[in-house]
């Protein structure tokens, strides 16, 4: 969180499985679904603290939220084809994507399900991004996510094609870290 030209480290520790991952460690109180922030939910398409807003819907304990950091990264180094190399790579460019947003934990790759809503959303959200001067890279770029067998491959939200093996220091694969959090009201 940076106060007065400080930046105050976080420390946020990653697990994968078949689910998804979790973090443990770093601000707030949450739990492995991202956390729990008090207040309003804010509307899907805008800007939450630095995090695009991309989903929202009520449940039992008030309103669950979707949240990508508005940051991303490329050329993630690895060895290619080796999913242990790659998943290092992908947990270390989370660590620096991740937003310190009171409540705010568990960042993580998205998981299918959010990269088709991505492409079914494609050109609001990335005019949403432009619109708050943010990168939109929706149109032409391929965005790790973790599949449901507890793979990391790429997913182009412009056209819906899967790359099983992504490629290493590849500029066309990006990297933008993901949480889901309920906001009580």
């Amino acid at each position: 969180r940076l106060r007065s030209g400080t930046i105050l480290p976080i420390n946020i520790t990653f697990s994968f499985d078949e689910s998804g991952s979790s973090t443990e460690g770093g601000t707030g109180n949450g739990d492995a679904t991202g956390g729990e922030v008090s207040g309003s939910a804010p509307a899907v398409g805008t800007i939450y603290n630095k995090c695009y807003v991309l989903k929202s819907e009520r449940v039992s304990s008030g309103t669950l939220v979707t949240l990508m950091s508005t940051g991303y990264k490329d050329r993630l180094i690895f060895t290619d084809g080796d999913q242990e190399s790659i998943r290092s790579a992908v947990e270390a460019g989370i660590a620096e994507l991740a937003v310190d947003v009171e409540g705010c934990t568990g960042w993580r790759l998205p998981t299918l399900a959010e990269m088709e809503y991505i492409k079914e959303n494609v050109y609001e959200i990335g005019d949403n991004l432009t619109n708050n001067h943010y990168p939109n890279l929706f149109s032409t770029g391929y965005y790790y996510f973790l599949t449901g067998d507890n793979r990391i491959s790429t997913y182009c939200p412009k056209d819906g094609n899967i790359n099983a093996e992504p490629y290493s220091n590849h500029g066309n694969s990006i990297l933008r870290a993901f949480t889901t959090v309920t906001f009580a009201d």
